[in-house]
This record gives structure tokens, sequence and C-alpha cells, in this order.
């Protein structure tokens, strides 16, 4: 018997056709009646439920299902089919239910979460993402399919990079491998390679070489040049 919206025992009871106590009997899980789910199976007599979750893909990867605002643990498992307890089976990683993003992916079934990690340009560059308002490593890093360690090590050579506890709206990051992108243009920037028009350089060329200040100016983290204390 499948549960729908609203189901609660004595209900699903009723559509098998037996009592609430023999109900509990042929379904044991822990705590069973509080935590039915939309769409889950249960057994209206004795004996085990028969197998029903999405098999895995032929490369051993399972079939998916991407988050939306809004979505929880119970209704990703819903919109995949399965139990909540099957959900939790196939979704291993601790603290999921309480760090679901947008734009995630979770397992329906058996199997391993394919690969969604971005990946780099046929010229060895990084995949390129522009850090956007309320962005945080952890949002970022769970979209791609990343970890937040992952992320700081993917940018360690990358212009403006501050760690993830300082953002700037704007900067250009690295989502994976290979060589680090551009910075975002600074319209009134009169040295680095944030200087507009700057062009990306090939082999391995420092980006702090870029654009230096003319005599013995400095250039200080707003892209200025001068003299005083403040640009040493």
């Amino acid at each position: 018997m499948s549960v729908v919206s609203g189901d609660g025992c004595w209900a699903v009871a009723q559509r098998c056709d037996i009592s609430e106590a023999d109900l509990k009997k042929y379904n044991t899980r822990a705590n069973f009646c509080n935590t039915l789910v939309s769409g889950e199976l249960v057994c209206c007599s004795s004996g085990s439920l028969p197998e029903h979750t999405p098999a895995p893909n032929p490369d051993g990867t399972c079939q998916t299902k991407k988050v939306e605002e809004g979505d929880s643990c119970a209704s990703l498992a819903t919109k995949c089919g399965i139990s909540g307890t099957d959900f939790t089976k196939f979704n291993t990683e601790q603290g999921l239910c309480s760090s679901l993003q947008p734009g995630q992916h979770v397992c329906c079934g058996r199997g391993n979460l394919p690969d969604f990690t971005p990946k780099p340009g046929a010229d060895g560059s990084c995949h390129v993402y522009a850090v956007q308002r309320d962005d945080s490593c952890a949002v970022i890093a769970a979209i791609n399919s990343l970890t937040v360690a992952k992320l700081e090590e993917f940018n360690k050579q990358t212009w403006g990079w501050n760690g993830c506890k300082l953002l700037w709206i704007g900067t250009n990051i690295c989502l994976g491998t290979g060589s680090p992108p551009m910075p975002t243009p600074v319209e009134n920037a009169m040295c680095d390679p944030t200087v507009p028009g700057t062009q990306k350089p090939t082999g391995n060329t420092n980006l702090a070489d870029f654009n230096p200040c003319p005599l013995k100016a400095c250039c200080n983290i707003w892209c200025q040049c001068g003299t005083t204390e403040d640009f040493v």
C-alpha cells in the first residue's frame, strides 16, 4: 500500500482492511506512525516489502533529483518515490538534511552520486564563477558538488581570494582544477591585473607583475598607486 499525503496509521490501516495494531506489527520501523512519508510503501500483511527503489545506472551511479527552493529531505524522498528511511540510507552525508541548497543533487536509489563537479576548459583554465550577493563557500560548494575544503584548495592562486571568511561580490573564483581566472576589471584601477583591458597572460607570468606603478610608487589593495605608508 502506498502512503498518500495526510495519511496516518489509522487511514492506512483502513485502506489495508486491517487493524492499526496489525499495521504496526507488519511494519516494525521505530516510531512508524509518526514517520510516514507520502509515496512510501507499507506492508498490509506479514512479509517483506518488495524492492521498489530506483536501480543504479549502468556506470554504478545513482539516479538523482536536484534540490529546489524550500525542499526538505522529506519532500525529496517523496519526489524520489522512496521512504524517508531509504532516502537517508542512500544519502549518508552528515548534516545533509539541515544544509540542503537549491541546485544540489541527491541520490534517489543505490549507487554513488554522479560527478557533477565543474570541469576545466580545453585551454587548461579552471571553471570560473563570479561570487554573488549572499553567497558563501558552503552554498557555492554544495551547488557544484564540492566541499568547502576543495574550494579553498582550488583558489590558492586566485587573484583577490581572501578565503571563505571574506568573499567579495564579483570576485572570479575557480570551481575546479586549472589555471586561475583573470580578476574582474576595476573601473578606476591604476595598477595590478584589475586595470581594464588587461589581457590574460600566457605561460607562468605572475599576475602581481601586471601594470606596475611608475617610479617607486606602490600599488595598494584598492588598485591605486602612491608613495605614502598607505601604499606600502
